[in-house]
């Protein structure tokens, strides 16, 4: 968890972590009030939330996703506090690479079998740290919106379906 501004993510991320459980109880709340009896409540959860792992932007991004089922994506309730934590922590986040680890060796000599295994050859080898920043992470899952607008969604999900469960 990030800490370098003083703890305003820390309790970015509690306030989060607060809204993703109200977020949880009322969708399990509105499976048990839609459904006859516990065994298929929990079968509609369990096929609800597997459907909104797989439409939330981290397994599916949205610019694979079908025109048809795109929808799924921008109606996601997971989606939302899964944005908003990784907004909440990576927004503004410098990332090395120190002592190579996590850094991609790229080939910059004129012959690979001279050099095959020589990593620590400059001349063969030079590292890479393919991320740069939490930005570069953001961007390539277009999470452009801001940690308040996502906490919002989350907040507007948990009062609609609540509302509903009534």
């Amino acid at each position: 968890l990030n800490l370098e501004d003083g703890g305003a993510r820390f309790w970015l991320f509690w306030i989060g972590i607060i809204l993703l459980f109200f977020l949880g109880l009322t969708l399990a709340e509105a499976c048990a009030f839609g459904t006859p009896n516990e065994q298929i409540g929990i079968g509609v959860f369990t096929l609800s939330l597997t459907i909104q792992s797989l439409f939330a932007g981290f397994l599916v991004r949205e610019s694979n996703i079908p025109d048809y089922w795109v929808w799924l994506y921008y109606i996601n309730a997971i989606r939302y506090p899964l944005y908003y934590f990784s907004v909440n922590e990576l927004d503004g986040l410098d990332i090395s690479c120190p002592g190579n680890e996590g850094a991609v060796p790229v080939f910059v000599g004129t012959d690979l079998s001279v050099c095959e295994g020589q990593f620590g050859d400059p001349n063969c080898f030079r590292f890479y740290c393919p991320i740069q920043s939490g930005n570069d992470v953001l961007d390539q899952f277009d999470m452009t919106e801001s940690v308040g607008f996502y906490l919002i969604i989350t907040i507007v999900f948990i009062g609609g379906l609540r509302c509903l469960n009534v």
